[in-house]
């Protein structure tokens, strides 16, 4: 069974509209409605929509997004139920700006920063859990089903808590080994899309990745 491991590394935000601008996106030429498309996935926190300089500026998200040609998107910092943001709904306007399917839990109003899958391909299933975070910021997390050309593909997006908790983090690492253990068991294919926090050197990382090592 292959678990492919997508994770978060920095990433930079450049200012490309002002925030009052429209898109000047030309979807029409983008991959929505083809059904032959590639699994291509990214990950990003989004910080809220805010770039670089301190301001909204949700269009360049999208066409960042559609820059990549990624297919499976995962988005984390993506609350939109803030009211220092505007309560503005990025993941809303990306997927019909782009034309993907998308899925956002769990709900803000439960306090997480906001995950939220982005994707070409048919959702099938979801579920929103939050992971044990009973130190820190609480950790939200996607369990989803795609279907990719045909094919039932299990999608996990997610955004562990602070770094300041050894707790926190030594329980969302134990809950999403033993998800990503319970796909292996099912023969899922599954991707994972995530921010743990954690370098990938370290021994969580490893037991996410190795659970019955």
């Amino acid at each position: 069974m292959l678990v492919l491991l997508t994770t978060l590394v920095p990433a930079s935000v450049y200012r490309v509209y002002n925030s009052q601008q429209k898109s000047s996106l030309d979807t029409s030429t983008h991959l929505a409605g083809n059904s032959t498309a590639p699994l291509r996935t990214l990950v990003w926190a989004v910080h809220f929509g805010y770039e670089n300089f301190g301001r909204v500026n949700i269009p360049s998200l999208a066409s960042t997004i559609e820059d990549a040609g990624a297919t499976v998107v995962g988005l984390v910092e993506s609350d939109c139920s803030r009211t220092w943001i505007g309560n503005r709904d990025l993941v809303e306007y990306i997927a019909e700006t782009l034309h993907y399917h998308s899925d956002f839990g769990p709900s803000t109003a439960q306090n997480t920063w906001g995950c939220a899958l982005l994707s070409l391909f048919p959702i099938e299933r979801s579920e929103r859990i939050i992971l044990p975070s009973p130190e820190g910021e609480l950790a939200c997390l996607i369990d989803a089903d795609l279907r990719i050309n045909g094919t039932l593909v299990n999608v996990v997006v997610t955004h562990f808590g602070n770094t300041e908790d050894e707790l926190d983090r030594e329980l969302q690492k134990d809950a999403l080994a033993a998800l990503l253990a319970r796909k292996k068991e099912e023969f899922s294919p599954t991707v994972f899309a995530g921010y743990l926090t954690t370098a990938v050197t370290s021994p969580h990382y490893l037991q996410i990745l190795f659970p019955h090592v």
